[in-house]
């Protein structure tokens, strides 16, 4: 991988309002090899738990096959909000689509979390192990004082913010 390339940022979506949030997608309709861009808004999530998002514009392309799997981009929170999977194939004047959001692709495929999110540093109340080692770096001074201090002292208090 170049080293100027990152992943894509994946927003997990759950419990977020996305109606009217302006999306792009890139797919390979028939006839088109090269791929093509389309583009337009998102919707509500419905029951299944899938997203509804619309073509709202007159000019250019709408879901069709060839943008299956295709990752949806929304422009507001720049990130991938979940893969176009399907379109009522029976409604051809309908320019809606529905794509399975981030969230419920973790949830079918829990593996895919540590794939693409980075580690947090951030454990809430679970106490640190050595194997969380990587995340301190930087504070050796101050290490260093307080070891000098227990050493010294049979009460030490150690006070700050969090992290």
């Amino acid at each position: 991988m170049p080293n100027q390339a990152k992943p894509v940022p994946l927003i997990e979506n759950r419990g977020l309002d996305l109606w009217s949030h302006r999306f792009r997608g890139f797919g390979f309709p028939a006839g088109k090899p090269e791929g093509v861009n389309l583009s337009g808004v998102v919707r509500s999530r419905l029951a299944s738990g899938l997203l509804q998002v619309e073509d709202t514009k007159t000019e250019g392309y709408r879901f069709e096959a060839g943008f299956s799997g295709t990752p949806i981009w929304d422009e507001q929170l720049q990130g991938i909000i979940g893969i176009a999977v399907s379109i009522d194939s029976r409604r051809p004047e309908t320019k809606a689509a529905f794509i399975i959001p981030v969230d419920l692709l973790f949830k079918a495929w829990p593996d895919l979390v540590s794939q693409v999110l980075p580690n947090s540093p951030y454990r809430g109340l679970e106490t640190f192990q050595e194997e969380d080692a990587d995340f301190f770096f930087g504070r050796h001074h101050a290490i260093d004082r307080l070891v000098a201090k227990v050493d010294r002292h049979p009460l030490v208090a150690v006070l700050g913010s969090s992290g």
